[in-house]
């Protein structure tokens, strides 16, 4: 099993892999800084952040205890607008390995009217509901 992480051990945020539990070395992923690495769900790709937003993309594949990693390549060329989530992962890989899942602040002239509905009793309510039909 391997885990994506980001840490400032070399004196900035980059992204690593490491092998779980404890076996095997730790391999570097990022050069020019990285945070929030994701593991494709189809596998074979990790996907990770530079500092300015943009996303990047690179495989990584097992040999026997070693890892190969492809040269991290941009997935797309303009950076995403993310809102400030406090370092929390803002994105997440589709199911297909192909797009993203983006969690993004719309600007302040664009957020939508706030509703919030309340319903209490929900059980009651739904045994009302019912048991009105069947009778």
């Amino acid at each position: 099993m391997l885990q994506a992480y980001s840490s400032t051990e070399s004196g900035r945020l980059e992204v690593y892999v490491r092998s779980l539990p404890g076996r095997g070395g730790r391999w570097q992923v990022s050069s020019a800084g990285g945070v929030s690495p994701a593991w494709s769900p189809k596998g074979g790709n990790l996907f990770f952040t530079l500092t300015d937003n943009r996303v990047m993309v690179t495989s990584v594949a097992s040999q026997g205890d070693s890892l190969v990693l492809g040269r991290p390549s941009l997935w797309a060329d303009a950076a995403l607008e993310f809102g400030s989530q406090g370092g929390n992962q803002q994105f997440s890989v589709a199911p297909d390995g192909q797009r993203l899942v983006v969690l993004t602040v719309p600007a302040s002239d664009q957020l939508p009217d706030a509703h919030v509905v309340l319903l209490e009793n929900f059980f009651a309510e739904v045994e009302r509901r019912f048991s009105s039909k069947l009778h």
